[in-house]
């Protein structure tokens, strides 16, 4: 089950901060920093990268965190790997807990990405 969420503002976070966070065992920081990278880096190819190596974690909490956070870099960037990302995103939706959160994700890659 996932961890109780309410809601926090997400402020950006830098490349070093967030590869210090991204290595912590902390989910809850993992999450955070992945959906504020996706929210606010202008470098999707590395928030990309660093996403999709979460689609895995045996997190829920991480693994919705990693699932948004590539829907925001395609939503605010206007770029993605559309072929990579549609890969591990249909991957991932293998497992019922993340359906409706990937096809989310796929319904805006579809819509930003051109």
């Amino acid at each position: 089950m996932m961890d109780h969420l309410e809601y926090e503002e997400i402020i950006p976070v830098s490349h070093s901060d967030a590869d210090a966070n991204l290595t912590s065992n902390d989910n809850q920081l993992i999450a955070r920093t992945l959906i504020a990278i996706g929210l606010h880096d202008d470098d999707w190819r590395w928030v990309q990268r660093h996403a999709l190596s979460f689609l895995s974690h045996k997190s829920e909490l991480v693994v919705s965190a990693a699932i948004l956070s590539l829907a925001h870099t395609a939503r605010v960037n206007r770029s993605i790997d559309r072929a990579a990302v549609t890969t591990a995103l249909n991957a991932v939706a293998t497992d019922a807990r993340y359906v409706g959160k990937v096809q989310d994700a796929l319904d805006d890659i579809e819509v930003y990405v051109k």
